[in-house]
């Protein structure tokens, strides 16, 4: 039997309610291995392969900073090209060639896709730019015969920090006017600003554990591509966080470019804002992080465990996210992720599960084979906060219950 669930709300005081849509026809039973533009944010309608899991194409300029060369009046910001309205939008001066409009998208951004949505004073002429400084640019795009409506540009490989719209060339007498600019990609560094951190790449597991020793707040360690054998788990202990504004980020070189093989990838005590980020782990034990740890992120990652594995992903820590991430291929008793927390009457606060692709899970028991858990039994009274949202199940079939709530207070 197919399940495919789009989870919208979910949960509310240890109880269950999903609202399911039938799968879109043709959708992928198994990878999201082929990145296809994604569709809008709010959009209704069955949640596909393409919009989940590590490859999906996410939205990022949306209510980010925004500056522009000029405005007509006060009344087209820059920003209401930003905003998701339809109704607002940015216009320049009249009359005056070149004009612009620029994106902070926050530092390390990857763009795949711009979409211009151009009230009646468009671009004729025009280039899509990136930089890492708002300086130096590269052109992603150059445009030369716009003609206005709607430009849907994809296809597009740039990493940076800003985003420019570059009009040379009016298509009107009057300026320049967008009621929407969206970008597609992966985001960069959270909160906006550049980091303050280094970045560091390593080529051996040794390596990247030293790496970690000496990171400090805002770094990235970048993991090259390629498949590494881990006996012992790479660690992180206190003196690898990071702070909110700042987390420390450990990463493969590209998005599921580096799997990690063996027992174990890595362990986590007393450690916060860390993100973990583009891994494809195939150990064959459960990564679990503890409780005295906190704001651990899983993002992009796949889980492909040795069935030996009970569970993938046991979280205890508070504040977490776990986001755009395959889980897959389990055929034993366990859940790919589980939401604990300190204790045995205690369930970890405010994690944020979203976006996730759960896919063929086989086991064939009465029970204990769930996609998610949200804590267990002796935690039914302990309220979480959790928030789950925009997750695909299919072939999620290891327990009658894809998401399990034995706990309180989530959605």
């Amino acid at each position: 039997m197919k399940t495919t669930h789009r989870v919208i709300a979910v949960l509310a005081a240890a109880t269950l309610s999903l609202t399911c849509v039938p799968a879109a026809a043709g959708a992928a039973e198994i990878a999201p291995q082929s990145a296809a533009p994604a569709s809008p944010a709010g959009q209704a309608g069955p949640l596909t392969s393409t919009e989940v899991g590590p490859l999906a194409e996410t939205l990022i300029s949306q209510g980010r900073p925004a500056t522009a060369s000029s405005v007509e009046t006060s009344a087209f910001p820059a920003s209401a090209a930003l905003d998701g309205s339809s109704t607002t939008r940015w216009a320049s001066q009249e009359g005056v060639d070149p004009q612009w409009i620029t994106v902070d998208l926050g530092a390390g951004a990857s763009v795949s896709r711009v979409l211009l949505n151009w009230e009646d004073a468009y671009a004729s002429t025009y280039t899509v730019q990136i930089s890492d400084d708002g300086t130096t640019w590269t052109t992603l795009k150059n445009e030369t015969a716009g003609d206005g409506g709607t430009d849907d540009i994809t296809g597009l490989n740039g990493t940076g920090r800003y985003l420019r719209v570059h009009g040379t060339a009016r298509g009107t007498a009057y300026g320049y006017s967008l009621w929407e600019l969206q970008v597609y990609g992966t985001p960069g560094t959270p909160g906006g600003g550049s980091s303050s951190g280094s970045t560091t790449t390593v080529t051996s597991i040794s390596a990247l554990q030293t790496a970690i020793n000496n990171s400090d707040p805002g770094d990235t360690i970048v993991l090259k591509n390629g498949s590494y054998s881990v006996s012992s788990a790479v660690s992180l202990g206190s003196g690898a966080s990071g702070t909110s504004s700042e987390p420390v980020t450990i990463k493969a070189e590209t998005v599921g470019g580096v799997t990690l093989t063996g027992s174990s990838s890595f362990s986590f005590s007393g450690v916060h804002d860390v993100s973990i980020q583009g891994f494809r782990f195939t150990q064959s034990t459960t990564i679990d992080v503890g409780s005295s740890s906190k704001a651990v992120d899983f993002i992009r990652n796949e889980f492909l465990f040795a069935q030996s594995a009970e569970h993938n992903l046991i979280v205890r820590s508070d504040d977490s996210e776990i986001a755009y991430n395959w889980f897959h291929g389990k055929s034993t008793i366990g859940v790919y992720l589980g939401i604990e927390g300190p204790g045995t009457d205690t369930v970890a606060k405010n994690s944020h599960i979203h976006h996730n692709y759960f896919s063929d899970q086989t086991f064939a028991g009465a029970n204990g084979g769930e996609s998610i858990r949200l804590g267990t039994s002796p935690k039914a009274l302990s309220s979480g906060g959790a928030i789950v949202e925009y997750n695909l199940f299919e072939n999620a079939n290891g327990d009658p219950e894809a998401i399990s709530v034995k706990s309180s207070g989530h959605t």
